[in-house]
């Protein structure tokens, strides 16, 4: 496979002007490379991270189930960073996003963040992803 490059970014758009977004998305061989934004008005963090088509997939899997059942949790793990994500799901269809970023394992730089959010975003998100996927 050739390098591909997206520019588009990949978002949650959360309550309070919050974001979990991944961006910088590329395609090299058959590693996604991208970026993760979580941040609200009052902070930012973003981690790098790669990972193989295959688990990518995997990790799409694993959001359509949690979504389907309400609750759940994803993450990417890599050798020097990781992106955790907890995910809830009311009745109401409000959505509770909580997790941590790490994005350097060594010096143990992480962040525990708490969104707010509604399904039809993280469904959005979701399909988004998938969308880039189906573009390589």
């Amino acid at each position: 496979m050739k390098a591909f490059d997206m520019c588009e970014k990949v978002s949650i758009l959360a309550e309070d002007g919050g974001e979990l977004a991944i961006f910088d998305i590329a395609f090299q061989n058959d590693t996604f490379l991208g970026k993760v934004f979580v941040g609200t008005d009052w902070f930012q963090c973003v981690i790098s991270f790669d990972c193989s088509i295959e688990r990518l997939n995997e990790w799409l899997e694993d959001f359509d189930l949690v979504l389907k059942n309400g609750a759940g949790f994803v993450s990417f793990i890599n050798e020097y960073s990781n992106f955790e994500l907890d995910i809830n799901v009311s009745a109401l269809g409000q959505v509770k996003l909580k997790g941590s970023a790490c994005k350097n394992v060594v010096d143990s730089s992480i962040v525990q963040y708490e969104l707010v959010s509604d399904l039809q975003s993280l469904e959005r998100f979701g399909a988004a992803l998938k969308g880039v996927l189906k573009a390589i």
